[in-house]
């Protein structure tokens, strides 16, 4: 993941195993390699963010 939205951007990553399937919750800032906010530039679309789930 850290590869994908960047290490340095990352705020926090929870492992919840306490559920019936285990999952995490990522948080992070979406930073360009430009230094831009960019959601868009990171996630894409609602397809690519389905299959990165």
């Amino acid at each position: 993941m850290s590869e994908r939205v960047g290490e340095k951007n990352i705020l926090s990553a929870v492992v919840h195993m306490d559920e019936r399937t285990p999952h995490m919750h990522l948080c992070f800032v979406p930073i360009t390699p430009d230094n831009k906010l960019s959601a868009k530039s990171i996630l894409g679309n609602q397809k690519s963010l389905s299959e990165w789930q």
